[in-house]
């Protein structure tokens, strides 16, 4: 049966590929283009969703581990991305540019993915030291390169063509985790026999993820160091640098700890939650998690369609709202299909929120400050995640808190962005943000 969905949903894949070329991806230059093809392998491999996503956690569950040490240990995850966040400005200058500094990090993740399953490969059991220090090895990494996508699609790609190209990059995320989730399943059910308690299979896989993202560095490499400059801007002065936007990044800071409250526990805990409270199997449990990234990828190219009609401040309220509603379905039905459903509306609402509010931060600030925004948002999105990964487990191994709780209470708080964005952003500031409502 698992192969059967794995063919519907690759087969999904094929066919709208060619749609989303016309669509999306000829707008875009060829640097885009290839950039593009190291965010499908992040979302195929990483914990954005794909290879690590999906069995990292069972993975851990094999090792016999509690619900208290997964969450720790995803911490560990969001605590390597969140140093590396507050230092990401340096590093830029320091390796010589947001290329670099991407390459670099990705890099960085795909070391820190391949040793993390290697005890198990060699036949031994790894340490929580282990486990914890190369996940924040690959985490670190991948903030490198997540900090610096918005600053170069922002650098590379004309005003008017932007939506195509935030759109693309999130799209590719969930659909490299789409095709990432149902693959490794499928593949570390069948290495790892008839034993789902088995970890090599789990290890193999995890580790052929890392090695993966190889390719990702070459496509990155690839990339020409500096975007060509026309005549008039090379003969043009540069302008003046205004004062640090302090108000605006505090705000969308205060707007990313709730925003992906929700996100972060849903990607952190939901596998779990599937493989414990409904007692669902790996193939299973892979199988409705690439069902929500095929919604996802499909939703967020929908996005430049909404923000044309609705503007990025609204869409973005709208989905974030959207995500609410996802984890509510989680929450009161526990069912297979509620959670599979449930998750979906979850992550496709969630990228579509991304595209926007990501493509607003960059908007309203000045060149110079893009790659400092972004990467305190990052800062604020994996500290949140950290303290509620850690907190989570905590609270769900002692029985302090249900999943069902939980998704509630961080349900809430995904509410509470939208509330705040229209409050500081849409209602009070409005005539000075116009250009990117």
């Amino acid at each position: 049966m698992g192969d059967v969905h794995a063919f519907v949903v690759l087969g999904l894949l094929v066919a709208v590929i060619p749609v989303l070329w016309r669509s999306h991806f000829a707008h875009l230059p060829g640097a885009v283009r290839l950039w593009l093809i190291s965010a499908f392998l992040t979302g195929f491999c990483t914990m954005f969703g794909g290879t690590y996503g999906a069995l990292m956690n069972l993975y851990l569950l094999a090792l016999r581990q509690g619900k208290d040490v997964i969450g720790a240990l995803n911490g560990a995850f969001y605590v390597g991305m969140a140093l590396l966040a507050l230092v990401s400005g340096p590093i830029v200058k320091l390796v010589g540019g947001v290329r670099n500094c991407a390459t670099l990090g990705m890099a960085m993740c795909a070391l820190g993915q391949m040793l993390f399953p290697l005890p198990s490969l060699l036949g031994a059991t790894p340490s929580l030291a282990w486990l914890a220090t190369t996940l924040m090895v690959a985490s670190g990494g991948l903030t490198l390169y997540a900090v610096n996508i918005w600053p170069f699609m922002a650098s590379r790609i004309a005003p008017e063509k932007r939506a195509y190209g935030f759109a693309g990059h999130l799209g590719l995320v969930p659909m490299g985790g789409m095709v990432g989730t149902m693959l490794s399943g499928a593949l570390a059910t069948r290495l790892s026999g008839s034993s789902q308690a088995s970890t090599l299979g789990y290890a193999i896989t995890l580790s052929a993820s890392g090695a993966l993202l190889i390719a990702g560095v070459i496509a990155l490499l690839s990339i020409a160091r500096e975007a060509p400059l026309e005549p008039a801007q090379r003969a043009a002065t540069p302008p003046k640098r205004g004062p640090w936007p302090v108000a605006i990044i505090g705000a969308m800071v205060l707007v990313m700890i709730f925003d992906v409250s929700g996100e972060g526990v849903g990607r952190v805990f939901q596998n779990v939650y599937m493989a414990t409270v409904l007692a669902l199997d790996t193939q299973t449990v892979s199988m409705l998690l690439s069902y929500g990234q095929l919604v996802a990828a499909l939703a967020v190219f929908a996005t430049p369609s909404m923000v044309r009609k609705l503007g990025l401040s609204w869409t973005f309220v709208l989905t974030t709202l959207g995500m609410s509603v996802g984890l509510a379905v989680v929450s009161t039905v526990p069912h297979w299909l509620a959670a599979g459903g449930g998750y979906a509306l979850l992550i496709g609402f969630s990228q579509m929120a991304r595209a926007a509010k990501t493509q607003f931060a960059m908007e309203v600030v000045e060149d110079a400050y893009r790659p400092h925004i972004s990467g305190f948002m990052q800062f604020a999105e994996t500290s949140t995640v950290f303290v509620l990964a850690s907190a989570g487990g905590h609270w769900l191994e002692s029985g302090a808190l249900s999943f069902a709780r939980l998704f509630n209470l961080v349900a809430f708080s995904t509410a509470l962005a939208a509330l705040w964005f229209y409050l500081f952003f849409m209602r009070t500031r409005k005539q000075v943000l116009a250009v990117a409502s």
